[in-house]
Order: structure tokens, then sequence, then C-alpha cells
């Protein structure tokens, strides 16, 4: 897996949602490596907003993912391979994944 630029990242909204980047936070400042740009349209504000969550998104699912299993694994419980479970492995995987 090539690594990506770990998060937390930010939205750049210099003229407002017009010009909107997402960059990296390195010691508590904003990097000036843009990340992405964000297309001026309807949902551009939206987009912004999921995409710079991404990093805590993925580490949160990845955390869920894991104390799920645990539970299930400590409590005998089976079903590894509910739809959920299946469903987020699919997604990380695919966050993760060298093309």
């Amino acid at each position: 897996m090539k690594k990506y630029t770990p998060g937390p990242w930010a939205i750049v909204t210099g003229q407002g949602w017009r010009n909107a980047a997402i960059r990296p936070i390195v010691m508590g400042q904003q990097s000036q490596h843009t990340l992405a740009r964000i297309l001026p349209n309807d949902d551009c504000e939206a987009n912004a907003r999921l995409i710079a969550a991404a990093p805590e998104l993925l580490e949160a699912l990845k955390g869920l993912l894991a104390d799920i299993s645990e539970y299930q694994t400590i409590n005998n419980l089976g079903g590894e391979n509910n739809h959920w479970q299946v469903i987020a492995r699919a997604v990380i995987a695919k966050a993760e994944s060298v093309k």
C-alpha cells in the first residue's frame, strides 16, 4: 500500500467555496501542499467536508471493525461476515489498495 497523506486535513476557502482546496495539517499549521481542489458546484461545500474528513473516517471505520470483531470473538458470537462487516472491509481495502 502506498501511504496517503495522514490527517487531519483542512478545507481552505480562499475566495469562498468557488476555490476550495483540501490541505493537510502539519504540526498544527495548514500545509501549502494541496491534496485536492473542489470544483465549484452546488455540492462543493459538502464534498469538501467529506474529503477533509476522509482520514478520520477511515481510522474510525477500522477501529469500529476491530472492536466488533474482538467482541464477537470474545463472546463466541460468530457473524464475522455479516453485511456491514463485509462492506466495511471492502471500503477499507478500496481506500488502501494500490492500483
